[in-house]
């Protein structure tokens, strides 16, 4: 595996915290076969991703609500990077999610989600835009 960053002078941490992100393409290997699918709903193809320089993840729903009943979701974690900047780890208070940096530049971000049980395989794939 290896990252591929397009950027001069700025690290991965400057990169992500810059400003936000939007989500707008989601992918999914459902038989781990390497083979992505797109999946997901339009709702949340505009969600808002940010990182803090303080390690505090943000995400929320965008102009378009899911569910148009109930308030906005608002997600939280605890955000840092390991192994070499190699890998994303959104920290939950009761689980951890880790995603493997495939590229990253100023205005694009595509990470791949992490299997647990079998760490060389990638369950999702999400690119996200500023």
């Amino acid at each position: 595996m290896r990252l591929t960053t397009h950027y001069q002078g700025s690290s991965i941490k400057d990169m992500l915290t810059q400003s936000q992100w939007t989500s707008v393409r989601n992918y999914e290997d459902i038989d781990l076969d390497g083979t992505f699918k797109e999946f997901g709903r339009d709702c949340d193809m505009d969600d808002l991703w940010f990182f803090s320089p303080d390690g505090v993840y943000t995400q929320e729903e965008g102009l378009i609500l899911c569910d148009t009943s109930v308030s906005p979701l608002l997600i939280k974690a605890g955000w840092t990077l390991q192994e070499n900047d190699q890998f994303l780890v959104l920290d939950f208070e009761l689980d951890e999610i880790k995603f493997y940096i495939q590229s990253i530049n100023e205005d694009k971000l595509i990470i791949k989600k992490v299997d647990i049980e079998h760490p060389d395989v990638y369950t999702h794939k999400i690119i996200l835009h500023r």
